[in-house]
């Protein structure tokens, strides 16, 4: 970053997209099958940088704790597994983040969606780990629409918080699809952005992890037909086995007509040229979440 920055050049953006338990051929630049469902990735790829000789970990907090701390798992104490919701530990708090990195370069700092990194004290929390201000869930899995645990129904899991306080979220979107919501936030966030500071948005989907139900009978049936196009539909429809890969399918197409929106608005705010898209998942597809990775 230093390398392209002077003192009249704002310093490139970051923005990190992280996929859920995406599988490996659910890209079309890696499968025409899934092309219909992913143009926006795919096109973001063929125009990009691939890696192809790209490994992570098979579960989330490894990898989380790797990819904002650029070091191995067993290096940081981060091996054994995912940090469960009544954990009493966490990543290291002596672990420097990449947010903490960036922070100190005159980055404002941003993350949405997905933590897993630990909670049990405010010290694990996002905003002490060198972001400014964060707003989602801290634990494995999450409804989309309710935000409650699918562990234990009773507790909702979705926070919002800054440099000074967390609180539980309040406001009158916490019922939407999570990736709608998450979107709409960045979007926000990129509007909002001073064009004299430098931006890192860590974007943390939900999707495509299952579950695809929330935990009463109103989404009883997964997403709603009604969210996709009706060729998008009969595609899946026709190409989809199992109700459950059905509803990944649906949630991929969702996630990829979500990052379209973040490039349009990049574009709109005259960004693209100096902004880093980060495109990666946590692990693999999960077979029981309608994933697959071969």
């Amino acid at each position: 970053l230093n390398s392209v920055s002077t003192n009249n050049v704002v310093k490139p953006n970051v923005i990190i997209i992280l996929a859920d338990d995406l599988g490996w051929n659910s890209v079309g630049y890696t499968t025409d099958n899934m092309l219909y469902l992913t143009p926006v990735i795919t096109n973001l790829a063929n125009n990009g940088i691939i890696m192809n000789n790209f490994y992570s970990q098979e579960v989330c907090t490894p990898s989380r704790a790797s990819l904002l701390t650029g070091r191995y798992p067993l290096s940081i104490g981060m091996q054994y597994g995912m940090v469960l919701a009544t954990a009493n530990w966490g990543m290291s708090l002596d672990e420097i983040t990449i947010a903490e990195v960036l922070k100190e370069e005159n980055y404002n700092t941003h993350m949405l969606g997905k933590w897993h990194l630990g909670h049990y004290t405010p010290d694990y929390l996002p905003t002490s780990r060198g972001f400014d201000d964060y707003i989602g869930f801290l634990n494995g899995e999450n409804y989309y629409w309710s935000k409650r645990s699918p562990d234990f129904n009773e507790f909702i899991d979705f926070l919002e918080s800054d440099q000074t306080c967390y609180t539980k979220y309040a406001q009158d979107d916490i019922n939407e699809y999570s990736t709608t919501l998450y979107t709409n936030k960045a979007l926000d966030i990129i509007d909002n952005h001073p064009t004299d500071k430098s931006l890192f948005l860590y974007l943390a989907y939900q999707a495509v992890h299952d579950p695809f139900i929330d935990y009463d009978d109103t989404y009883v049936n997964g997403i709603p037909d009604s969210y996709l196009p009706s060729d998008v539909l009969e595609q899946i429809n026709a190409s989809g086995t199992g109700l459950k890969r059905k509803e990944y399918m649906k949630s991929l197409y969702l996630l990829d007509q979500s990052i379209g929106k973040i490039y349009d608005k990049l574009d709109e705010k005259d960004l693209l040229d100096n902004t880093y898209i980060i495109f990666l998942s946590d692990n693999g597809g999960c077979h029981g979440g309608g994933g697959k990775n071969g």
